[in-house]
């Protein structure tokens, strides 16, 4: 008796150790280890063991023990989690990066080369920001070529573009080397920026005033953002601004900017003399009536900085559909004002929208995050880095701008740009896929798998999963729609499809193959498993399958 027992946990010990040897291997040279059963896997311990300890990804987002404490009972599957890679950058549609490419002074963060910009992981989009006075310099006389160049070399790089367009601006200095670089003299460029809103809509009676500040060398007109005239002036800019762009499909947003300092729905800090919501409202319906196709987005301070309260003025933007942008993370008054928020000062403003549409977030001046020592060691290690991550989390963050020199922010900060990369948006792991792994032709199947979505947001476009059953002879496919947009951040969802093996399949031994599509665009949406599953076509080899005869 005692030498069976001995004999019996020798061969225990044995196989136990060999099951540990094998998963750590986590190339699939044989694939046929992917479809080991589920009760021959590593325990949830040893999991961990599997993933890279030196990841950056923070604990800061989530409890990471309970991506690996699910529970799987179905026998069939397989456990995909060996696989998971949370360094490759993976780029991905409706998601990423955008770099402030043009403000009121046309050349501010201009790259010196497009490969400063082009080498950044993840970037999705070139944000410009422009006065109106530039675009319509005369009534009814409009220079979108200013724009339309930068559009169409960017957008002819794959990259989107999105759009703000301003009436009251305040840094005015200009130079030789900006004239150089624009169509207009230095008498019209002093002139623009002086009267973001332009000076002929003054010139038309529309009342403002013309404000001195030490920080300027050229007095600012600030307009009466509740003139008929301006209203009526920018209406008409407006409705030719949205039948020229409206709809676009490289158009990711525009702001609604014709309000405050910058566009940013605030007048410091030169006057600080803020508008009731019936005003700032009336700005909102220019942009309603005319942009019926593109997401608007508006700022946080637009709404907090009504003067009569906000709460009538957020319902209003969340009924009609408008996202919002917080402009000031990092900030030094934010960030000592707003320790437990992270310098988001009204978190309750990102929960009313991020369900269903994509938040906008951007620092504060990447140089004036490190003047004010609140970016310290590379990748913020020391300080800076932990915040924008909180701030992303408590925002729901799906587009992300450094602002700031493109060359300056990626070269002080390559890892953690990689990780955001990711981070922000929507990111998705299969847990485990289980379908039978024998079957007959004719009969109808079922495919189980299981997701979660590690980003900080949902997604806000439908994508399709693809399943490919494939071997070096014959293949076959099927696309099932999902219901990815409701896939919270965090949340694991299961998906059940139906599936029949078509009788023209000879039978044989299958590679099964998955990925997800965007079929509007036929642009493949890469998952967080390890590139030596996917084949040149972005589909990920997740097990095997023989079909009988």
């Amino acid at each position: 008796m005692k030498k069976n027992t001995v004999l019996f946990l020798t061969i225990l010990i044995i196989l136990s150790w060999q099951s540990i040897v094998l998963s750590r291997d986590n190339t699939v040279s044989d694939l046929n280890r992917i479809s080991t059963p589920v009760s021959q896997l590593l325990s949830r311990k040893n999991f961990k063991k599997t993933q890279n300890k030196n990841s950056r990804i923070s604990n800061f987002f989530e409890n990471r023990e309970d991506y690996y404490s699910y529970n799987i009972k179905d026998t069939k599957a397989t456990d995909l989690r060996p696989y998971w890679d949370e360094k490759v950058v993976l780029i991905n549609p409706h998601k990423g990066f955008y770099h402030h490419y043009l403000d009121n002074r046309l050349t501010h963060y201009l790259p010196q080369s497009d490969s400063e910009i082009e080498q950044i992981p993840g970037m999705d989009h070139i944000y410009l920001r422009l006065a109106w006075s530039y675009l319509e310099p005369q009534e009814g006389q409009f220079n979108w070529k200013l724009i339309d160049d930068l559009i169409d070399k960017w957008v002819k790089k794959g990259y989107g573009i999105s759009l703000r367009i301003s009436c009251k601006e305040l840094q005015t200095e200009f130079s030789p080397e900006l004239v150089k670089k624009t169509p207009y003299t230095a008498r019209q460029l002093a002139k623009f920026q002086s009267f973001a809103t332009p000076e002929w809509v003054k010139n038309a009676g529309a009342n403002g005033k013309l404000l001195s500040k030490i920080r300027n060398p050229i007095p600012i007109w600030e307009p009466d953002y509740d003139d008929p005239i301006f209203l009526e002036k920018l209406e008409n800019f407006i409705t030719e601004f949205a039948k020229r762009y409206d709809g676009k499909p490289w158009l990711r947003y525009v702001d609604i900017g014709s309000y405050g300092s910058w566009g940013e729905g605030h007048n410091w800090p030169v006057t600080n003399i803020e508008d009731n919501t019936e005003v700032r409202i009336k700005h909102i319906n220019v942009y309603l009536r005319h942009f019926t196709k593109t997401q608007l987005v508006i700022t946080d301070d637009f709404v907090y900085k009504s003067k009569d309260g906000y709460d009538k003025l957020l319902q209003y933007i969340v009924e009609n559909g408008i996202t919002f942008r917080d402009d000031s993370i990092l900030v030094k008054y934010y960030v000592d004002k707003n320790r437990t928020t992270y310098s988001v000062s009204h978190p309750q403003f990102y929960q009313r929208v991020y369900q269903n549409r994509p938040v906008v977030l951007e620092l504060q001046h990447y140089s004036a995050i490190k003047r004010d020592k609140n970016w310290l060691g590379k990748n913020g290690e020391q300080r800076g880095a932990n915040i924008l991550r909180g701030a992303l989390q408590t925002t729901k963050t799906t587009y992300l701008g450094y602002h700031g020199d493109a060359q300056e922010w990626f070269s002080e900060n390559p890892s953690l740009t990689k990780e955001l990369a990711n981070r922000v948006g929507y990111w998705y792991f299969p847990i485990y896929i289980s379908y039978n792994p024998q079957v007959s032709r004719n009969n109808r199947e079922t495919i189980r798998l299981l997701w979660v979505n590690r980003g900080v947001a949902p997604a806000y476009h439908p994508y399709n999963l693809v399943l490919r059953l494939e071997n070096s002879s014959n293949s076959a496919e099927q696309t099932y729609h999902t219901e990815n947009t409701t896939w919270l951040s965090g949340e694991k969802v299961l998906q059940q499809e139906q599936f029949t093996i078509h009788q023209s399949l000879p039978p044989g031994t299958y590679n099964v193959k998955i990925k997800l599509i965007y079929k509007p665009d036929n642009r493949d949406v890469l998952l967080g498993l390890s590139n030596s599953l996917k084949d040149k076509n972005n589909f990920y080899t997740v097990g095997k399958i023989i079909i009988n005869s």
